[in-house]
């Protein structure tokens, strides 16, 4: 089951330049964070029946689990479990974003995601940012960009049993 691919992708006469893919962003938001994917990073975004999810033991509780997606196993991360090590209740249906080719050793990972907020170029998140007033700025959610580092090499590794 695949969510619809964000319009701003979309090429309006013909397909969107590399460089031009450099400067869009998918606007995602994590609990009270909000993260934007460089779209270059984002192969695409899907909804994940929970009951699809196959959990993984001995793994960092970040790693929800696998599912099955297109002939492919597809590992699932659960971002705000790495910054907050509280159990968080999952929904029925997850939004995932799955990571492209471009991200090396991590094309194909899947990250859980809240919401999938908007897309758009950096220069219109910096417009946005700029014409905030004081009491919207302190009030809206940080940005944080998504960078592959944020997942960490010890991810990855089976947990002994304890």
């Amino acid at each position: 089951m695949d969510a619809a691919t964000p319009s701003f992708i979309e090429a309006e006469s013909e397909s969107p330049t590399p460089s031009s893919l450099q400067d869009r962003y998918i606007l995602t938001q994590v609990g009270d964070q909000q993260f934007a994917f460089p779209s270059v990073c984002v192969a695409e975004i899907l909804l994940i029946e929970r009951s699809q999810i196959l959990t993984l033991p001995f793994y960092d509780a970040a790693i929800l689990g696998v599912v099955h997606h297109r002939g492919r196993i597809v590992p699932l991360v659960e971002i705000q479990r790495l910054f907050k090590k509280t159990l968080v209740l999952m929904r029925e249906t997850v939004n995932v974003v799955q990571l492209s080719q471009d991200t090396e050793h991590l094309a194909g990972v899947g990250i859980v995601v809240d919401k999938v907020l908007d897309g758009g170029s950096r220069e219109q998140f910096d417009e946005e940012a700029t014409s905030l007033t004081a009491s919207a700025w302190s009030s809206r959610k940080p940005t944080q960009l998504f960078h592959l580092e944020l997942l960490g090499d010890r991810l990855w590794l089976p947990q002994h049993w304890q």
